[in-house]
């Protein structure tokens, strides 16, 4: 999943590929930069077989600064206490069509942060304006209902499921319709993680709120 940790660890790699939950070919060892290349250019040359359509390229983007649409929601300076740990956020904003990343090491209240926007906690000082509807997806994801994936996401979308724009633009490219079928306690971590970002971003909302979405995604999927 983490390719560039995987060039410091091992030094021989082997590659997989198939389709997920039909079949899985394991190939002969590689170098580890040759098996990164071979990966995200999806042809194996010593096999002659394209294991991708398409090329995985990952392209460097110029700085985007935002500087209009209208304020979503806002925020005065926050304090957070739990147990000993005490969490003290900055004073800030969003605006539509903003995309805001939050960045830091494990245990520093990045999730915290997100659940208080997201009402799921109340901060012991200041306040958050958010007259909004907000779609939010946890970090750790629950696996306590018992049907199927189509069940699962009828109830939550009820018609929308059937909605063309969703159809072609999230859940295809997450890959939902091969997992519609099965039960969701007996997903992988990657295919879990798949059906809550499809579910979460297919909600009418006014902020999408993801907490590590790319957590346990192959390289494909984390360049959707």
């Amino acid at each position: 999943h983490d390719l560039a940790l995987m060039d410091w660890i091992a030094e021989n790699v082997h590659i997989v590929y198939g389709t997920p939950g039909a079949f899985g070919v394991i190939t002969e060892v590689r170098t580890s930069s040759r098996a990164i290349n071979s990966f995200l250019s999806g042809f194996l040359r010593e096999e002659n077989i394209r294991i991708r359509p398409d090329e995985i390229k990952f392209e460097s983007r110029s700085i985007h600064r935002y500087e209009s649409g209208f304020e979503v929601t806002k925020w005065s300076p926050l304090t957070k206490n739990l147990g000993d740990f005490s969490l003290s956020i900055a004073d800030g904003r969003i605006h539509s069509g903003e995309i805001v990343g939050c960045l830091g090491r494990n245990a520093l209240g990045k999730t915290t942060f997100a659940r208080l926007l997201a009402g799921e906690m109340q901060p012991d000082s200041g306040e958050i304006e958010k007259n909004i509807k907000i779609a939010y997806k946890p970090q750790y994801i629950s696996t306590n209902f018992g049907g199927t994936c189509e069940e699962m996401l009828i109830l939550a979308l009820k018609e929308k499921i059937t909605d063309t724009f969703v159809k072609s633009e999230i859940f295809h490219p997450l890959g939902i319709d091969d997992i519609m079928q099965r039960n969701v306690p007996e997903l992988s971590g990657g295919e879990l993680q798949r059906l809550s970002i499809a579910l979460n971003l297919a909600i009418d909302a006014d902020l999408y709120l993801l907490d590590e979405p790319s957590a346990h995604l192959d390289s494909a999927y984390r360049m959707v």
